[in-house]
């Protein structure tokens, strides 16, 4: 039985007190064991015998949760995710497992807790935030086994936000399942497959910019130049990104740096320059006070890092507002977008007269070698370039190309590229130092730090000797005979299937190519202290603030629903994005923890206050555990190491995840088709990168576009054949659209969508059934079925059974015979008529709601003829009609109100 805990009288938080009082006894003495024996490994704590008796009463416990009670722990598990990281153990993960399991077993759905939280919100941060970080790591094979049924029985039972279940499918992988367990699991791309080659051969070449293309960016390039020189005199910008990085795609923006000297850098001149036209540059006016160079600086402390960021804002600012008012300026052709001072970099956006964008930052050179080392990887293989182009086009075709809305740039999408060629085979990793010896890494690379704090270094292929014995080394490790076509398939499942998102960091730096999130962080954590980064208060850093425990509220879906127009009336669950609702979870930080000191050296709160303080702020991390987790918690999906900038991490939100994810699996599925043709192939291809329909902004809306399999086994229903319990299959598809009268809408939908999913259950190979422009089809004359299937045939015969039902007609008189009408059961209400010539209607074939109807009555009048083929006898004149529904009663001879079965 559980203990009272920590006397806070909400229900769950003694089960979470016990288990993090538990955890914090174990780590402590594990850890004092480490530190006496001076050994500092990453390896999970271990389960000593006080933990292990402790969680098996826990477990215990768990059998006994009523479903309330059941919620009210999973909502506060999900408040100390951090802990549970930390502290965590095999036998940890195996008790959150067996809670889960709790769940999947529910029939029914999870109640609210206390608090008024979304429960499905609660389940899904402490799956994402616990189960696939830590427990795919460190739960070991059984548990890792147990978890791999329990989030399918979850996800089968749809017990997660909607919205979400994309990427959970997709990570049941990562927690140990292979082809053998997932028979609709893509197998492995053959990367020699020609098929197609010559058309994204094709494309490819149609993707390099053309010479009209390249002539417009360099007159841009050149003008840009003359503007910098006339404000800037001396000061020359230098290019960087994919119009120099071997990745360009037609007319590509411009972008530039331009690298200012010591004497140009004078914060009181900048803030100060009000009268710009008469005001001098700030390159030929005196310093004020000597500012330290941020370029040849062996080493940069947090302070110059600040004023750096400082005067790049206010060269940003001067150069803007100088193009605006400055008519001489003004000639060059170029105006002003916007002048971003407040990002991380400071960028002034403007556009040329030829319509080329461009981003001009200042003392801003660690992108130059970002730009260097990519077009090094482009250089090194033509399969390399052309690869990068073709998911950059598809990125953009499929609306995977945003940062800003959650999921990746451009630059990302090359790095996954990078990546992946190193991990089939096709690139060297040209910053493995291990490849080149002290005297070669001197020759061949930059062995400087750029500011004294990021290591630029990679082998230059340009500097090596053509007869270098790297090159005879590379050429006989790379897949020669890997294709396009090949790769682009392999590229597709490799970032849907292969990579452990929620617990892994992908990386094109490190040998490994994947690092486990926890080591990640740990070590960028150690190189920033260690640079003196991350020391004074109010520097901005890669990862953002973030304090737990979190209050109570913010896990509530309440006032967060989207309008009604935007969000499908039978979802189960309106919860506005899921990402905007995670992200406030993860940065709300509570007032009283806005302190300067670190939560956790906050040891002064008096016992009584301490007592009935909620888990998370009674168990506190120490400040290098609260560090590493901090960091995790905002990179809690896809995760991709910058190559060059110390402790940047680029990723993807949790909706920018789900749709990326969503655009992973489609294109796999689409090349994973059995070809019977060069011309199917191309059809595939070409629906690979085609945008119309346009991919919708909605997740919900994508959803009705999927045409993937999902990996989950969907249970059998009442007499559906175990072959199509699956919602999708792996064979052809097809769909169609069918307009429906406005008039049909209710007939076609039934009590409570009852004849939608009776047509789903009686028609195999039907995937999708949908009204899909219901909420549009008022005042008009039609409405648009869209049915989708995994054949033609079946496609067809749920639209001749839809044709079937709304030309069913109430005829004057029919009794219905055996044969006319399916095997199922259906209820009809009958009211008393006149005597004498009415007869009731006859049983609708497809509707299971009752229909009012005219019922005979004695005398001349018959009573409703019923056909034994539905479990009923005939009844007489004059006779009452028994049933289910209620009593036969005679008044005056008639039959009145009758109902029956």
């Amino acid at each position: 039985m559980l203990s009272a805990g920590a006397g806070n009288d909400r229900p769950g938080t003694s089960f979470v007190h016990n288990l993090l009082e538990a955890l914090l006894a174990n780590a402590e003495q594990l850890g004092e064991s480490r530190r006496v024996e001076n050994t500092d490994t990453e390896e999970p704590f271990e389960d000593l015998p006080a933990l292990h008796n402790a969680l098996g009463r826990l477990r215990r416990s768990v059998k006994q949760f009523t479903p309330k009670m059941l919620s009210e722990v999973l909502y506060e598990l999900s408040l100390v995710t951090w802990q549970l990281r930390a502290w965590f153990t095999p036998g940890a993960g195996s008790l959150i497992v067996s809670v889960l399991d709790r769940l999947g077993g529910l029939t029914h759905r999870l109640p609210q807790p206390s608090c008024g939280a979304d429960p499905g919100l609660a389940v899904i941060r402490l799956l994402e935030g616990v189960v696939l970080m830590s427990l795919v790591r460190y739960g070991g094979v059984t548990v890792r086994a147990e978890a791999l049924k329990v989030v399918e029985r979850i996800l089968q039972k749809r017990r997660l936000p909607p919205c979400s279940s994309v990427r959970l499918e997709a990570s049941l992988v990562s927690l140990g399942g292979f082809q053998a367990q997932f028979a609709l699991l893509p197998s492995p791309a053959n990367l020699d497959d020609s098929t197609g080659e010559s058309w994204l051969r094709a494309l490819a070449k149609l993707l390099v910019p053309d010479d009209q293309a390249v002539a417009k960016s360099r007159r841009t390039k050149a003008k840009l130049e003359n503007l910098v020189a006339s404000v800037f005199p001396g000061a020359k910008p230098e290019y960087f990104g994919s119009a120099v990085n071997g990745f360009e795609l037609g007319v590509s923006d411009v972008d530039a740096v331009v690298v200012l000297p010591p004497s140009a850098i004078d914060l009181e001149l900048h803030s100060s320059a009000t009268a710009l036209n008469d005001s001098p540059s700030p390159l030929a006016a005196p310093s004020v006070s000597p500012k330290l160079n941020p370029i040849t600086s062996p080493k940069m402390s947090p302070q110059n890092l600040r004023e750096q960021k400082t005067c790049a804002a206010a060269a940003v600012k001067f150069l803007g507002e100088a193009i605006r008012s400055r008519e001489e300026l003004q000639a060059y052709g170029f105006t002003v977008d916007e002048m971003v001072t407040e990002a991380r970099v400071p960028v002034l956006k403007c556009m040329s007269d030829e319509g080329v964008a461009v981003d001009l930052t200042f003392n801003n050179r660690l992108p130059l070698h970002n730009s260097q080392l990519l077009r090094s990887y482009a250089e090194l293989d033509s399969r390399v370039a052309d690869l990068g182009r073709i998911v950059k086009f598809w990125a953009k075709k499929r609306h995977v190309n945003d940062a800003q809305n959650g999921t990746l740039s451009s630059y990302s999408h090359v790095l996954l590229v990078v990546h992946y060629l190193q991990y089939v085979g096709v690139l060297p990793n040209l910053q493995d130092k291990n490849n080149a010896s002290e005297q070669d890494r001197e020759a061949f690379g930059e062995t400087a730090h750029v500011d004294g704090i990021h290591d630029v270094w990679f082998l230059n292929p340009s500097m090596l000797d053509k007869d270098a014995s790297l090159w005879r080394t590379w050429a006989s490790q790379s897949h020669h005979t890997a294709t396009l076509s090949g790769l682009l398939h392999g590229f597709f499942r490799y970032c849907a299937y292969e990579i452990a998102a929620h617990s892994e960091v992908v990386s094109i730096r490190h040998s490994s190519g994947r690092l486990a999130k926890d080591q990640y962080f740990r070590a960028v954590i150690a190189a920033k202290k260690a640079a003196g980064l991350g020391q004074e208060p109010g520097l901005e850093t890669e990862v953002p603030e973030v304090v737990e425990p979190l209050e109570p509220a913010l896990m509530s879906a309440e006032g967060l629903e989207s309008d009604e127009d935007e969000w499908p009336a039978d979802f189960p669950d309106k919860v506005d994005d899921e990402d905007e609702l995670q992200e406030t979870i993860e940065e709300e930080t509570s007032p009283a923890q806005k302190e300067d000191a670190p939560p956790a050296q906050k040891e002064d709160a008096p016992p009584a206050q301490k007592e009935d303080a909620p888990p998370a702020q009674k168990y506190k991390l120490q400040d290098k555990d609260h560090e590493i987790q901090q960091a995790m918690s905002s990179k809690q999906t896809l995760c991709i190491d910058d190559p060059m900038e110390l402790g940047r991490c680029l990723g993807a939100s949790y909706a920018g995840f789900e749709r990326l994810v969503f655009e992973w699996r489609r294109a796999c599925h689409l090349l994973q088709h059995p070809i019977s043709s060069e011309e199917e192939k191309l059809q595939h291809l070409r629906e690979v990168f085609s945008d119309d329909p346009a991919p919708p902004q909605a997740l919900w809306k994508l959803e009705e576009q999927r045409t993937f399999p999902s990996l989950v086994e969907m249970p059998c229903r009442k007499g559906q054949d175990a072959s199509a319990s699956s919602n999708f299959d792996n064979t052809a598809r097809a769909s169609i659209k069918m307009p429906i009268a406005q008039e049909d809408i209710g007939r076609f939908l039934g009590k409570g969508g009852c004849n939608i999913r009776e047509l789903q259950q009686n028609s195999p190979g039907v995937l999708g059934l949908r009204l899909v422009n219901a909420d549009e089809s008022a005042g008009r004359e039609e409405a648009v079925v869209r049915i989708s299937g995994i054949s033609t045939e079946a496609v067809e015969a749920c639209r001749s059974r839809i044709i079937q039902l709304l030309s069913a007609r109430t005829p004057s008189s029919h009794s219905p015979k055996k044969g006319d009408l399916p095997a199922r059961r259906t209820w009809v209400s009958g009211k008393g008529g006149a005597a004498g010539k009415s007869q009731a209607p006859p049983l609708d074939s497809y509707y299971s709601e009752q229909r009012p109807g005219k019922g005979g009555t004695a005398g001349k009048g018959a009573a409703p003829q019923l056909d034994s083929y539905y479990g009923c006898s005939k009844s007489g004149k004059g006779k009452a009609i028994k049933g289910g529904g209620g009593k036969g009663k005679k008044e005056g001879g008639s039959v009145k109100g009758s109902s029956f079965q």
